[in-house]
């Protein structure tokens, strides 16, 4: 996950994309879009933000992480909702490594993550009992 340094407005986002649009400017990403690694059927497989290209007309460094995390080996790399972070799904440890360094050396924040299977969701997200509050004095 790449974070740039600044925000983006959803409501800017969505007003950049309709200008576009209504100007004849391509409001899709101009790549094919990404495919999530593994068994995913498509669409959900499809990785597309129709945001992503409105923004990086008005904030060129969107489209430089993304392609930092693909020269660095993403499967697939996109904007995040309205921006401006980014993310980048990687099969190998080392090349999600290589893209954080990557962007830190541009002077970005960059964070690795790893997603969760179903199980591991499961029991992390669990309802945990809560011991109740202490009353009175201590």
């Amino acid at each position: 996950l790449v974070l740039p340094g600044f925000g983006v407005s959803t409501k800017a986002a969505y007003a950049w994309y309709d200008e576009d649009a209504s100007s004849g400017l391509s409001v899709r990403t101009r790549q094919t879009p990404g495919r999530v690694p593994g068994s995913w059927a498509r669409p959900a497989a499809d990785v597309v933000n129709d945001l992503e290209e409105p923004v990086a007309r008005r904030h060129p460094e969107i489209a430089e992480a993304a392609g930092i995390l693909r020269q660095a080996g993403s499967e697939v790399a996109a904007m995040s909702g309205s921006g401006s972070a980014v993310f980048g799904l990687f099969t190998s440890s080392g090349a999600a490594g290589a893209a954080v360094r990557a962007s830190e050396r541009r002077g970005w924040r960059a964070v690795r993550t790893r997603t969760l299977g179903h199980a591991e969701y499961k029991w992390l997200s669990r309802v945990r009992r809560q011991r109740p509050a202490p009353t009175g004095p201590r």
